[in-house]
Formats: C-alpha cells, sequence, structure tokens
C-alpha cells in the first residue's frame, strides 16, 4: 500500500509526538493546559448580568475549545499513526 502526502505527515507529525507525549515536560505541560481550560469551562458556567458577561462567555468558550485542541492534538495524531503503523506492518516508518 502507498501511502498518500496525510498519511505520510500523520507519520512524521507522530515520530515527533510521541516521544513528547511520554516526556515529564509533556505531563506538566498538559497540566497547566488543563488548569487554565477549566478555570475558562468554570467562567463559562458563571451566570452572567449583562452584556459584558455574555462577551466575556463567549471569549472563555472558545478558550476551551483552543485548549482542548492544544491538549488532544498530539494524541490524536499518534493514535492515528498507530493504528496506520497497525494496518501496513508495525516496522513501517512511511518513507
Amino acid at each position: 500500500m502507498k501511502l498518500d502526502e496525510d498519511q505520510k505527515n500523520t507519520l512524521k507529525l507522530a515520530r515527533a509526538f510521541e516521544p513528547m507525549l511520554r516526556s515529564e515536560g509533556w505531563h506538566y505541560y498538559s497540566e497547566l493546559v488543563k488548569a487554565h481550560r477549566d478555570s475558562h469551562t468554570n467562567a463559562v458556567m458563571t451566570a452572567t448580568k449583562d452584556i459584558a458577561g455574555v462577551l466575556a462567555g463567549e471569549r472563555d468558550k472558545g478558550a476551551v475549545v483552543a485548549l482542548a485542541l492544544a491538549l488532544n492534538l498530539p494524541k490524536v495524531i499518534a493514535d492515528e499513526a498507530q493504528k496506520l503503523r497497525k494496518s501496513l506492518g508495525e516496522d513501517f516508518d512511511g518513507d
């Protein structure tokens, strides 16, 4: 099976992200991102009294989505690469 460019890019990114995901630095980074995400989530759940509160809530909703993406994207790419490798044979690296 010949890989398309997206598949090659997934494998390339995964080779960089997988060691990062196992690192102590990633652990601390993810804890920080989760704390920010939780803070924005709590703000979204707080009742608003005026238009400024509504606008702040919209900002917080956007932040929650962005922080979730920052936290989950490397793992999603690594998981996709693992599935791709499994379908091609474990030693296949896409080059």
